[in-house]
């Protein structure tokens, strides 16, 4: 029994933090600003503020006219490793409308005239190329704000140290388990 309760133990802290984080600098604008990621394109009417988070106290409104406002960030990543990028957005229902994502360059969704949504979240699988990865929004809300927040990009994979973490306590099980038979 008491090795049933180690092998839990062991599968939860080997697991537990296997699921990593790409380093979304700001991923959820807590900064109160936009630190870690790069504005450019129509960025009038563009901000961070209280006043609509999904959570936290912060979240990103995006309000340019006509021409899109680009939010982007190199994520860094690891070549070929599998990541699930997610994020949270409101809109309004003013038209016309339009929100982008890219990854790498690679247009991920194009929405246009979006109806009035309570914040929505969105998931994609994507896939690094490099040692960083260009994540990329573009938005404009011509009469009103579209609302982002909660951007994430996290690996789908254990990382191969929590891997390794999981085998080097499967082999003392292993030994525990021998050791426990001999007696």
């Amino acid at each position: 029994m008491k090795i049933n309760g180690l092998l839990a133990f062991v599968m939860c802290a080997a697991f537990g933090s296997g699921i990593a984080q790409a380093n979304v600098i700001n991923g959820g604008f807590e900064t109160g600003d936009f630190t870690g990621w790069t504005l450019s394109g129509n960025t009038g009417f563009t901000g961070v503020s209280t006043n609509s988070p999904q959570s936290g106290a912060y979240a990103a409104y995006l309000g340019a006219v006509s021409t899109l406002d680009y939010l982007s960030q190199n994520v860094s990543t690891v070549a070929g490793t599998a990541y699930t990028l997610g994020y949270w957005l409101e809109s309004d229902g003013g038209t016309p409308n339009e929100f982008s994502v890219s990854w790498d360059g690679t247009v991920l969704s194009d929405l246009h005239d979006i109806g009035s949504q309570r914040y929505t979240h969105y998931v994609f699988d994507v896939v690094a190329t490099g040692a960083s990865s260009l994540l990329t929004f573009g938005s404009r809300d011509d009469p009103g704000f579209l609302h982002l927040d909660s951007v994430s990009v996290n690996s789908v994979l254990p990382e191969p140290a929590s891997l390794a973490l999981f085998g080097i306590g499967l082999a003392g099980l292993g030994a525990m388990r021998r050791n426990g038979k001999k007696s």
